[in-house]
């Protein structure tokens, strides 16, 4: 069905989506996985429209973050289970669109900026295995020596985390940015080693 919608009739049809999504978690579950399976099948036509669900995907990924071990007793209002489906499928989503930006026009700095403290709060979830590809390709799809290097600043100093969970979880994250950046992380080397 999709296949046959022109863009003029698809980018409304998905704002209408995620607009129905708002307000309820069963809803927004529903929109991301069909986001997630229409941004793996449309690949790069999909980052036509990405733009319009952008916004709303950070602020589903930030309300996965878990809470503080002081936050959890306090806070009184309910948060998404950081295991959820949810976060589930807004990060497939999320990774779909990075891995088939191929013009590495749709990570900007100022979209980089945004999203890798969000991802990156997300570490010191007990599952990473959908966190992982998503923060591995957001520097390799910006494509810029100085957002790798602020990537790779950011993800060595995580190692430093009393947590060991959380070092785990940066080393699995930090092995497979390696692999996608392949004989590029030459650049990064340098900083890298310990002085």
């Amino acid at each position: 069905l999709v296949y046959k919608l022109t863009e003029k009739e698809f980018l409304p049809l998905l704002v209408q989506l995620l607009e129905w999504s708002a307000g309820s978690l069963e809803k927004s579950i529903s929109f991301y996985n069909l986001a997630s399976q229409l941004s793996d099948k449309l690949q790069g036509l999909f980052l036509l429209f990405s733009g319009s669900i952008y916004v709303n995907l950070v602020e589903k990924l930030q309300q996965c973050k878990p809470p503080e071990p002081a936050e959890e007793f306090a806070s009184k209002k309910a948060k998404l289970s950081p295991g959820s489906d949810l976060s589930m499928y807004s990060l497939k989503t999320l990774y779909n669109m990075l891995r088939y930006d191929t013009t590495h026009t749709f990570i900007t700095a100022d979209r980089f900026d945004t999203l890798l403290p969000v991802l990156l709060d997300l570490i010191t979830l007990p599952d990473i295995t959908h966190l992982t590809p998503a923060l591995a390709q957001l520097p390799v799809a910006a494509n810029s020596d100085r957002l790798w290097k602020q990537f790779n600043f950011q993800i060595l100093n995580l190692s430093k985390s009393p947590l060991p969970m959380v070092r785990q979880n940066v080393v699995s994250v930090y092995k497979e940015f390696i692999a996608k950046l392949g004989q590029d992380y030459s650049v990064l080397l340098p900083d890298s080693l310990p002085s």
